[in-house]
């Protein structure tokens, strides 16, 4: 497994974010794309068969970033699922996996935080293709448009009504904490998000959700975040004690 490690820390406003789009990076060695093809055959068959929810969708792929001004310009490039898929279980599994290969996939995701003082959780409903049962609301982005930081916003939006039914009016406030390298690759935009409603209000929604990812939520008192991150394991883990400190009375 690639180790986790954060790349930026600190509160970063989604307008101060910039869009680069660039060229896909050339460094894949041609073995590893081979068996990434070998290895999405193998997958697409068994999730057929397993009548689990699987497409080809187009993702992201950071290929650098860099401060600018009171900027933060990221360099991204596109990558199909087909592709990102395969490279995040060979940096799983193979100790010995080059870094300069990961996916790299672009995600936006974080604990969500309630006006009782609880964080949701999602817990996968094993219908489709993720490879954890326990996990921060959101998801890799797949916006067609992403050109600024506030499209990584909609992204997110899109990705909270989808896995919690929850509308834009019951939050107060989504900042990005950082941005982490995770231990199957991908590039996590780590978010703190705040509704105006509570824990129970939260779970009339979930309720009424139609999207399959998730099939309950699980909630967390806020002094226990901190350990609860660090039992999910991965990049969760690594920034557990000072996300929650950072936090813990916003």
């Amino acid at each position: 497994m690639i180790k986790p490690k954060i790349l930026l820390s600190g509160a970063i406003k989604f307008e101060d974010i910039k869009i680069k789009h660039v060229s896909p990076r050339k460094n894949i060695p041609h073995d590893i794309q081979v068996e990434c093809r070998n290895l999405w055959n193998e997958i697409y068959e068994k999730a057929k068969s397993e009548k689990r929810l699987i497409y080809d969708g187009q993702s992201y792929s950071l290929e650098n970033f860099y401060s600018q001004e009171n900027s933060v310009v990221l360099e991204i490039s596109r990558m199909r699922y087909s592709m990102k898929k395969p490279l995040n279980i060979l940096a799983r599994d193979d100790d010995n996996f080059p870094p300069q290969a990961c996916a790299k996939t672009l995600a936006i995701a974080g604990p969500i935080r309630t006006s009782d003082g609880y964080y949701a959780f999602g817990h996968k409903s094993g219908k489709t293709m993720n490879l954890v049962d326990i996990d921060l609301i959101g998801g890799i982005i797949e916006i067609s448009d992403l050109h600024s930081g506030d499209d990584l916003l909609k992204s997110f939006l899109i990705e909270i009504k989808e896995e919690t039914n929850l509308a834009a009016d019951t939050i107060s406030f989504i900042e990005l904490y950082g941005i982490i390298l995770s231990g199957f690759g991908n590039i996590i935009l780590f978010t703190h998000t705040k509704l105006n409603i509570s824990k129970n209000e939260v779970q009339k929604y979930f309720n009424q959700k139609k999207d399959p990812e998730l099939d309950k939520l699980i909630f967390i008192k806020k002094d226990n975040l901190a350990e609860f991150l660090k039992s999910m394991g991965d990049y969760k883990a690594i920034i557990a004690e000072d996300y929650s400190r950072h936090y813990r009375n916003k």
